[in-house]
């Protein structure tokens, strides 16, 4: 199985409080903090590509990430902007590992090819959109779609379905198993 690894943006600035772009809305010092926390909870995982919404919030929760795994590519994604449709993010990120072995013409182990993995930070439309769709595929169920900022969602996929989900509320240094909540698994 291939893991997708689901983040929601670290906490940013109020909307109502930003007088920029709303693409451009820096994380608040406590969404840095989380996204430091996510850097220390995936670091030591498996990942084969980071993938981040084109907003600066997003780019901003995956920066200590990719600064830590220095040698994974880091790609900013226009299917995971706000306001992207759901399921073809979904479909794209379950789809992302064949194409990018496709792209680079690489023939990879069995082994290898299961453990490829992807990082993908978007935000709460999208990621609740693609919930939805898991939801409707019976993979979790409706009561479990949940998203709050700074949140990761580690989606197992077979082929090209998502066939398992577990919802982490805060990950970092309590990644252990009292915050985790099993969904699907």
């Amino acid at each position: 199985m291939r893991t997708i690894y689901l983040l929601r943006h670290a906490k940013a600035v109020d909307r109502e409080k930003w007088h920029g772009e709303d693409i451009e809305r820096p994380l608040t010092p406590k969404g840095l903090k989380q996204a430091q926390g996510v850097a220390e909870a995936l670091a030591s995982a498996s990942i084969k590509a980071i993938l981040s919404s084109p907003a600066l919030r997003c780019r901003d929760t995956v920066a200590p990430l990719a600064r830590k795994t220095k040698r994974v590519p880091f790609e900013v994604v226009s299917f995971l902007a706000e306001g992207s449709d759901p399921l073809k993010a979904l479909h794209a990120l379950v789809n992302w590992q064949n194409a990018t072995q496709e792209r680079n013409g690489q023939e990879l182990t069995e082994g290898e090819s299961r453990s490829l993995s992807v990082v993908a930070c978007s935000h709460g439309d999208v990621i609740t959109g693609m919930l939805t769709e898991l939801a409707q595929s019976k993979v979790i169920t409706f009561s479990q779609i949940l998203s709050a900022k700074g949140s990761l969602w580690i989606l197992k996929t077979k082929g090209a379905e998502v066939v398992e989900a577990m919802y982490i509320e805060e990950p970092g240094s309590t990644f252990g198993r009292s915050a985790i909540r099993s969904v699907g698994i």
